[in-house]
Protein backbone atom coordinates (compact mmCIF):
# COMPACT_ATOMS: atom_id res chain seq x y z
CA UNK A 1 0.00 0.00 0.00
CA UNK A 2 1.32 3.73 -0.96
CA UNK A 3 0.41 6.95 -0.38
CA UNK A 4 -0.82 8.50 -3.54
CA UNK A 5 -1.28 12.95 -4.50
CA UNK A 6 -4.44 13.64 -4.26
CA UNK A 7 -5.62 17.10 -4.88
CA UNK A 8 -9.94 16.99 -3.63
CA UNK A 9 -12.39 19.88 -4.11
CA UNK A 10 -15.21 20.09 -2.13
CA UNK A 11 -18.95 20.67 -4.10
CA UNK A 12 -20.87 17.87 -5.93
CA UNK A 13 -19.50 15.34 -8.21
CA UNK A 14 -21.55 14.15 -11.35
CA UNK A 15 -24.44 11.93 -9.57
CA UNK A 16 -24.81 13.51 -6.15
CA UNK A 17 -25.34 17.09 -5.46
CA UNK A 18 -23.72 18.94 -2.53
CA UNK A 19 -25.20 20.03 0.17
CA UNK A 20 -22.98 22.77 1.11
CA UNK A 21 -21.68 23.61 5.03
CA UNK A 22 -23.66 23.33 7.52
CA UNK A 23 -23.87 22.06 10.87
CA UNK A 24 -24.70 18.69 12.05
CA UNK A 25 -25.86 17.65 15.34
CA UNK A 26 -25.52 13.83 16.35
CA UNK A 27 -26.10 11.51 18.56
CA UNK A 28 -23.59 9.27 19.94
CA UNK A 29 -23.44 6.26 17.78
CA UNK A 30 -25.06 7.92 14.13
CA UNK A 31 -23.67 7.40 11.05
CA UNK A 32 -22.91 10.45 8.46
CA UNK A 33 -21.57 9.69 5.25
CA UNK A 34 -20.22 11.88 1.84
CA UNK A 35 -20.12 11.37 -1.62
CA UNK A 36 -16.33 10.90 -3.28
CA UNK A 37 -16.45 11.66 -7.30
CA UNK A 38 -13.29 10.67 -9.59
CA UNK A 39 -12.14 10.62 -12.52
CA UNK A 40 -11.43 6.49 -14.31
CA UNK A 41 -11.35 7.23 -17.91
CA UNK A 42 -7.55 8.32 -18.10
CA UNK A 43 -4.18 7.62 -17.45
CA UNK A 44 -3.66 4.64 -15.05
CA UNK A 45 -6.57 3.63 -12.34
CA UNK A 46 -5.63 3.00 -8.57
CA UNK A 47 -7.79 1.73 -5.45
CA UNK A 48 -8.15 4.44 -3.33
CA UNK A 49 -8.75 2.34 0.24
CA UNK A 50 -8.37 4.94 2.43
CA UNK A 51 -8.72 8.93 3.22
CA UNK A 52 -7.72 10.84 6.44
CA UNK A 53 -10.44 13.57 7.34
CA UNK A 54 -9.89 16.48 9.89
CA UNK A 55 -13.03 18.30 11.23
CA UNK A 56 -13.08 21.55 12.23
CA UNK A 57 -12.04 22.12 15.77
CA UNK A 58 -9.80 19.24 15.40
CA UNK A 59 -6.55 19.13 15.66
CA UNK A 60 -5.80 14.92 14.45
CA UNK A 61 -7.40 13.40 11.26
CA UNK A 62 -10.05 10.51 11.29
CA UNK A 63 -9.09 7.56 9.43
CA UNK A 64 -12.22 6.82 6.63
CA UNK A 65 -12.44 3.57 4.93
CA UNK A 66 -13.03 4.07 1.31
CA UNK A 67 -12.63 1.50 -2.04
CA UNK A 68 -13.51 3.76 -4.88
CA UNK A 69 -11.48 3.68 -8.17
CA UNK A 70 -9.50 6.43 -9.59
CA UNK A 71 -7.47 7.63 -12.19
CA UNK A 72 -4.49 9.80 -13.16
CA UNK A 73 -2.03 10.49 -15.72
CA UNK A 74 2.09 9.89 -14.61
CA UNK A 75 3.27 12.06 -12.06
CA UNK A 76 -0.09 13.97 -11.74
CA UNK A 77 -2.30 13.96 -8.81
CA UNK A 78 -5.65 11.95 -8.54
CA UNK A 79 -8.80 13.87 -8.53
CA UNK A 80 -11.39 13.42 -6.20
CA UNK A 81 -14.61 15.26 -5.48
CA UNK A 82 -15.92 15.04 -1.74
CA UNK A 83 -19.24 16.29 -0.94
CA UNK A 84 -20.26 17.78 2.59
CA UNK A 85 -21.28 15.63 5.31
CA UNK A 86 -24.87 14.30 5.61
CA UNK A 87 -26.56 12.36 8.34
CA UNK A 88 -27.24 8.69 7.54
CA UNK A 89 -25.12 6.20 5.92
CA UNK A 90 -25.92 6.44 2.24
CA UNK A 91 -24.69 10.01 1.39
CA UNK A 92 -26.24 12.71 -0.18
CA UNK A 93 -29.32 11.67 -2.52
CA UNK A 94 -28.57 11.83 -6.35
CA UNK A 95 -29.18 14.19 -8.57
Amino acid sequence: MQALPMSVADGPDYEHPDPGPHQLTLRRGTAVSFALGTNTASGTVYMNTGLSVTLPGRSSPIKVSVRTAASAFARSPIHLMATAFVAGSTGPPTG
